[in-house]
């Protein structure tokens, strides 16, 4: 199996490269047999004969590639890296393992060098029709991680770099509560603490008071609010400083300073400061990525007052469009809530329905 070379360059007219052959319209190469097996073949992705000469010396000229692990050996060496380099947190490395060894046992493969671009293509299409996005990101985890063995000399070629995605449409989100509906969802938040009988249940009302505070008050993350400690507390002046500790890595890797509302000091004095985390301050972290999880009660709160749609993360939403609403500056919203202004601008500044200022210039 092999191609002739017929560019007018001097130096490859009449060059027979083994291995080299068109598919179609487009060369492929199949690497030589080495270490008693016989590499996959793979796409040049070029229809010209030149430049896919090309490519075939710089494959044939780099480093030897290093005798191939298995996959799970690997993908272990993948992602004890990114961690050391800070590149990923505990949580998202967690993430990342559960995705590379799903693929693994969908693909039915021991090594990376078996992978394939049908078996790349057809992991992205297994998750295609069920959300673009979710199927961009499977496809990205392995294409990164057969980057990573590329890059540090384990693997030849990158298969999974030959899958065409879907572009993924952006549409900006559009759930929160107006300021009024805050407002009443607090109160009922207390009215339902001043009503517990017991101990326990007083205790299950503050933390839901606590929670309800910091998504709309200060813009917390879902994760953000399970990891928060009282160290992150300065109730006077009043300030929230969230940060990293060693279990948990922050999304955008910058710390943030965020004042503290009037009513949310307020009610730190009936909460007060616990340690070491604010929400079940003994419960340690385990297997899960959250160390709390708290979705099923909030949920049920926000039904039990007529918001059935809304979401934990709409609490982040309404603390950044009601304050944009009411005219704070972008760049303020932007700082406390640790998004880009073009984020905070596309997903939150949303217009209340009676916006008075349409009329001006009439």
């Amino acid at each position: 199996m092999s191609a002739t070379i017929k560019s007018s360059k001097s130096h490859t007219r009449g060059v027979k490269i083994k291995g080299l052959y068109l598919r179609g319209q487009v060369y492929w190469f199949q690497p030589p047999q080495s270490d008693g097996s016989r590499p996959k073949p793979f796409s040049l992705e070029t229809e010209d004969i030149g430049t896919a000469a090309g490519k075939v010396f710089a494959y044939n000229a780099a480093p030897k590639i290093q005798a191939g692990g298995t996959w799970e050996a690997d993908l272990a060496r993948y992602l004890k890296a990114r961690l050391e380099s800070d590149h990923i947190g505990k949580d998202y490395a967690a993430e990342r393992k559960r995705s590379l060894t799903r693929f693994s046992e969908f693909a039915g493969i021991q090594s990376a060098r078996e992978v394939t671009v049908n078996m790349c293509q057809r992991w992205y299409d297994k998750f295609k029709g069920k959300s673009t996005v979710t199927a961009l990101q499977q496809i990205v985890h392995v294409r990164t991680f057969l980057g990573w063995l590329v890059e540090n000399n384990r693997l030849k070629a990158n298969p999974a770099k030959q899958i065409q995605t879907r572009r993924v449409q952006r549409i900006a989100r559009k759930g929160f509560v107006v300021k009024e509906g805050v407002r009443a969802l607090l109160a009922a938040a207390e009215k339902e603490t001043l009503a517990a009988k017991t101990d326990s249940e007083k205790n299950e009302c503050l933390e839901r008071e606590y929670i309800l505070y910091c998504g709309f008050d200060a813009g917390l993350r879902k994760r953000e609010i399970a990891e928060s400690r009282g160290d992150w507390f300065t109730v006077k002046p009043g300030n929230l400083h969230v940060r990293a500790s060693e279990a948990y890595k922050l999304k955008d890797r910058e710390e943030r300073w965020i004042p503290l509302t009037d009513r949310f000091k307020a009610f730190l004095e009936r909460f007060g400061i616990r340690e070491p985390f604010m929400l079940s301050p003994k419960k340690k972290h385990g297997k899960f990525r959250y160390r709390v999880e708290f979705k099923k009660g909030i949920q049920a709160f926000f039904s039990r007052h007529g918001y059935p749609d809304i979401t934990i993360h709409d609490m982040r939403r309404s603390f950044m469009s009601n304050r944009l609403n009411d005219g704070v500056d972008i760049f303020s919203v932007s700082k406390w809530s640790g998004d880009t202004i073009e984020t905070v601008q596309f997903n939150y500044g949303h217009l209340k329905p009676d916006d008075g200022k349409i009329n001006i210039g009439v």
